[in-house]
Parts: structure tokens; sequence; C-alpha cells
């Protein structure tokens, strides 16, 4: 695993209709120049996990039940993890959250850090992308 690989990021290869490498390269730029650090894993030229963490997160909104949640001071946040349909199945977002645990907690300082999944996405929830 790696912190901020942009050698990670451009293996990112769209897997599904609604993926785009120019858009997801252009957020990716965008996240890291705000300082959102990235958390990646490539294999054989494929981007096989990415994770984001926001390091002293105020707040986050979601969306798809409209709500608003505010974190008490030195709040990490994670989001948009993700597993290569290709990876999936060997435990690569079990190992990657466990790096980017103590990563996380290695170079900020966070007390805590806080993730989330939409409720409607039933196999990270069952932990079948694990």
């Amino acid at each position: 695993f790696k912190r901020n690989s942009m050698d990670d990021l451009r293996c990112f290869t769209p897997t599904e209709t609604w993926h785009d490498k120019e858009a997801f390269l252009k957020s990716a730029l965008a996240k890291l120049g705000a300082g959102v650090t990235a958390y990646t894993l490539s294999e054989n030229g494929v981007l096989a996990f990415v994770a984001w963490i926001s390091a002293d997160s105020e707040k986050s909104h979601f969306g798809s039940v409209q709500q608003t949640v505010y974190y008490p001071e030195k709040t990490s946040n994670s989001y948009e993890g993700y597993v290569h349909p290709g990876f999936r199945g060997r435990q690569l977002f079990k190992h990657g959250v466990s790096y980017f645990v103590r990563q996380n907690f290695e170079h900020t300082d966070s007390q805590r850090l806080i993730a989330a999944t939409e409720g409607g996405n039933i196999p990270a929830l069952r932990g079948t992308y694990f």
C-alpha cells in the first residue's frame, strides 16, 4: 500500500459504465491539492484499492438521506473506498483499512477516524468486498 501515489492513481481502470478515467484523475488531483490523502495499491498496472482520508474534517453531508453530520475536533473522515472487481475476495479492503488507520494516526494529530458506507451498498455492508 502507498500514500498519495499518483503512479497508482494513474492505474485506475473504469469497470462501471459511469466510471471515467479522466474525471477520476481530475478529481484525484483536486483532492490531493486540497490536502486529502489517498491510500492506494496497484498490481500489474491496475489500481486494485483506493481510499481517501480527510484529516480534521468538520462535517460530512450524506446526500442519499439528506443528513449532515458534524464531527468533534481532530476527526479524520474516510470516504470513497474502492476495490477493483478483479481483486475482490482477497481481503484487500481489510488490509487497506488497517494500513490507512495506522498511517492516519502516525501522520496527523487526529484522535478519531470516522468511516461510513451507503446503506444500499449491501456487498460492502456484508463484507463481500473484503
